[in-house]
């Protein structure tokens, strides 16, 4: 059966099918087959026209009933790493773990959290949710190469070099995902909808190792995520909100607290959520974000949407727009155009621009 199965899998991955297949069904046992490719071309400031992957991927989940409502999964995603796959096949995830049909799901591995499902206000393809933390555009560059000067010119002045480099991993904390979307050792719960509320949890595992090869004590980096949503519909009106935290350990002496809710009303075609987020890391002041997106669907296979992002630190702004076209040729093929833009003030940085065209197509 073994065979079978391994000469199925990939029989359906080299054929390219349209749709995810079934390529084993009996006696309680399933097994897919599926995936996407996901390019496009961009052009940002200061650089050259590219085409690039944007996380194209092969999935493999089985399934065996153990009847009574119970289930038992696993599930593999394949990714592609440097550019357009030239640095080899990578595991994007891989998890096993346990279902009930009235209860939920507990899965263990490299997955997703339940972050990763905090917002409600990103309809764009690129431009993404927000969470409270700076992109790594030309003001991270310029803040990073400045504090790395000032760790090389204090190299012999051991008060000041600590206070430099405990700024720049401050600086790198900001953009950092300190809500933790995803992770190598992730136990998670996601509970099935009762009357539109779930809920979610999870516990990110840290570093195993209690010392390093020197024999100092290794922080254990682990984190706590739990999140509430809402999603239901109501003559024809679908509403959703959401309430999420993340308590993440960074040092010894360093904790991330980050608090993210969100709102969002749709109704014909057309959807507009808010969402906010913070973000505390130990005793700096906190970094606020807002986002409002909005999307419509003005055909079954074309959509306009657009997103407005401001994100604070101190008297540091950033302010993110995006604006996209979406076209679906065929329900598993979707082409897109959009613009996105960031500006952050107080650091003497330019504007990020960038035009992207792109292309997913399913199987």
């Amino acid at each position: 059966m073994k065979k079978t199965l391994i000469a199925l899998a990939v029989a359906a991955v080299a054929a390219t099918s349209a749709n995810a297949a079934v390529v084993y069904q009996q006696d309680g046992t399933k097994v897919e087959v599926g995936g996407s490719i996901r390019l496009h071309l961009n052009k940002k400031t200061d650089k050259r026209a590219d085409l690039s992957d944007n996380g194209s991927r092969i999935i493999v989940k089985g399934s065996h009933d153990l009847g009574e409502g119970l289930s038992v999964l696993g599930y593999t995603e394949l990714g592609f790493a440097g550019e357009l796959g030239s640095g080899g096949v990578t595991t994007r995830r891989l998890y096993a773990g346990i279902a009930h049909k009235d209860i939920g799901t507990l899965t263990f591995g490299k997955q997703l959290t339940t972050a990763d499902n905090f917002g409600v206000a990103d309809p764009t393809y690129l431009f993404g949710g927000v969470w409270a933390k700076f992109q790594k555009g030309s003001a991270y560059k310029a803040a990073v190469a400045a504090v790395e000067k000032e760790i090389k010119d204090n190299a012999n002045q051991r008060d000041k070099l600590a206070a430099a480099k405990g700024k720049l991993e401050l600086i790198k904390a900001l953009v950092d995902d300190n809500f933790v979307t995803d992770s190598n050792k992730v136990i998670k719960f996601q509970s099935k909808s009762f009357n539109g509320f779930s809920v979610g949890a999870d516990y990110v595992f840290g570093d195993a190792n209690k010392v390093d090869a020197n024999g100092d004590k290794v922080v254990n980096k682990n984190a706590y995520i739990v999140g509430l949503f809402y999603d239901n519909t109501f003559d024809g009106v679908n509403v959703k909100a959401e309430v999420g935290y993340t308590y993440r350990k960074l040092a010894e002496d360093i904790k991330a607290k980050s608090f993210k809710t969100g709102f969002g009303v749709g109704a014909n075609g057309l959807f507009v959520g808010v969402d906010y987020a913070r973000t505390k890391i130990a005793d700096a002041e906190a970094i606020h974000a807002f986002q409002v997106g909005a999307n419509y669907q003005f055909t079954e296979m074309a959509k306009v949407y657009t997103a407005y992002r401001h994100t604070k630190f101190d008297d540091i702004k950033e302010k993110g727009f995006a604006f996209g076209v979406g076209y679906k040729p065929h329900k598993l093929v979707e082409t897109f155009v959009e613009y996105n833009t960031f500006k952050v003030s107080n650091l003497n940085s330019k504007r990020d621009n960038a035009l992207y065209l792109g292309a997913r197509v399913h199987f």
